[in-house]
């Protein structure tokens, strides 16, 4: 769809409406091009952090680990910096491939700028890689001294990056599978893990519990363990069907999936098996965290759970972020009479259900063993995160918030009044690709109704922000 219709509506109101001594402190020799320099209110925050991450990586890091520097800004300081250095924290532990939980350095008291390395978090170079060309904001600081010197001096083409955009892009796939490194099937996954599902549903090797009500969805479920060379795993086998229906199949059929104990069974394909639509894992990493993975029936990862309906509502289930919310203090016991109740029709089945379908309290002393992996790795990082709000989605959920006209021009390093006075007309004939005219629509219509509203949409503004910039650069351009 082309979007002519929006640009005309668009332009309708424009109409109307080096060593430890060789870096030097001072911004006065480091130069925009006049006509692209923002207010100085605007931009000028950005200037001193990377000012500041370019006096730390000279001054503070020794030349062998530059290479393996990086830095991520928020672009002004936090309303909560405990809030926004918790949310770094967790989710770089979350996503790292180490044994060790990572302290992550704040450069200053502000908690505005932060530090890390590559190789403590158990990344190569593609890792970084896989995040820069992903990231849209580096346009407005690439002509910047200092931004300059961190790519000389560190191993990157981006070597620092907004973390609010981080943290809202790396929580959710593909960044979040990629980082982790996490295969496309979940019988991969557990090779990984040091086990094989199969292996252990022939040795009776899991703890299990039938979930009819359990209070993440309406539908019921099948949660089971599985340990691991560095832990736990936990599998929650998801249906899609009508929850009666569901229930009624799981009273008669809770040894699924298909085929999974044909050797203890006797090899009666079928018999007590229940077939699920998806599978929602959780597992934790070599440092104790929490990662998760998320695949259909086949075992085919997905970056979406399937739709879970809860309260009357359907909701998407993202993989990374929404489970980071719900397990912000690890695994969740479920309800004690929903595991017992489920264990009443034992007698139909064979004598093994019992041993894998444990009552409540055990259930609940193998939940606690996992979550005392997590709380110790947690604990390391004395984080004062003691808000019920997980801080990964609360910086996300910021980040994701609409912008007004002034924070976008903030953002594209702007001058203010380029966005709120300036032509909206191309300088040029030819097609307006899509996300630039929703822009320039949205932009419009600030202008025209109020222009402190928060009317610009984040993800197309962030998609689009390349072709955004290089509109109004133009426009500021002499003719």
């Amino acid at each position: 769809m082309k979007a002519p219709s929006l640009l005309k509506f668009a332009v309708c109101f424009s109409v109307h409406a080096c060593g430890a001594n060789e870096f030097v402190h001072s911004r006065s020799s480091a130069t925009n091009t006049p006509s692209h320099r923002p207010d100085p209110a605007e931009g000028q925050a950005t200037g001193n952090l990377l000012e500041a991450a370019a006096a730390d990586l000279v001054n503070r890091v020794d030349a062998a680990g530059r290479a393996q520097t990086r830095y991520l800004f928020f672009p002004q300081a936090p309303a909560n910096p405990q809030v926004a250095a918790a949310a770094v924290s967790r989710l770089l532990n979350s996503l790292s491939l180490a044994p060790a939980v990572i302290r992550i350095e704040a450069i200053g008291q502000e908690k505005q700028l932060f530090r890390l390395n590559l190789t403590a978090l158990g990344w190569d170079k593609n890792a970084w890689d896989e995040i820069e060309k992903r990231y849209p904001y580096a346009r407005t600081y690439r002509d910047d001294r200092f931004f300059r010197l961190l790519q000389d001096r560190g191993g990157a083409q981006v070597p620092i990056i907004r973390a609010d955009w981080f943290i809202a892009n790396a929580s959710l796939p593909p960044l979040y599978y990629k980082l982790l490194k996490l295969p496309g099937k979940l019988d991969d996954l557990s090779k990984g893990l040091g086990f094989s599902f199969a292996q252990n549903y022939a040795a009776l090797k899991i703890v299990r519990a039938g979930i009819i009500e359990s209070g993440v969805s309406e539908n019921p479920r099948i949660i089971e363990e599985h340990k691991t060379k560095q832990g736990f795993l936990w599998r929650s086998y998801e249906f899609a069907a009508a929850p009666t229906d569901i229930a009624a199949n799981l009273a008669d059929r809770p040894l699924g999936p298909a085929g999974a104990f044909a050797p203890v069974t006797g090899n009666r394909r079928g018999a007590f098996e229940f077939h699920e639509q998806g599978n929602e894992v959780i597992f934790n990493l070599a440092n104790g965290f929490l990662a998760y993975f998320v695949a259909d029936q086949s075992g085919r990862r997905l970056s979406e759970a399937p739709d879970v309906k809860a309260e009357g509502q359907t909701l998407a289930v993202k993989v990374g972020l929404t489970c980071m919310s719900c397990h912000k203090s690890g695994l969740i016991n479920p309800p004690p009479a929903q595991v017992d109740g489920f264990r009443q029709g034992a007698a139909k089945f064979p004598a093994f259900f019992r041993d894998i379908y444990p009552e409540s309290s055990k259930l609940f002393a193998v939940v606690a063993e996992g979550n005392g992996i997590f709380q110790n790795a947690l604990a390391q990082l004395q984080l004062d995160d003691a808000a019920d709000k997980d801080p990964v989605n609360e910086v996300a959920e910021i980040y994701g918030q609409n912008l007004t006209a002034s924070e976008a021009a903030a953002e594209l390093g702007l001058p203010r009044e380029s966005l709120l006075n300036g032509p909206l007309q191309p300088t040029a004939a030819g097609v307006v690709p899509n996300g630039l005219a929703l822009f320039l629509f949205e932009l419009a219509t600030a202008r025209a109704l109020d222009a402190n509203a928060k009317i610009i949409s984040r993800k197309n503004f962030s998609t689009n922000f390349a072709a955004i910039l290089e509109f109004f650069r133009a426009q500021l351009v002499p003719q």
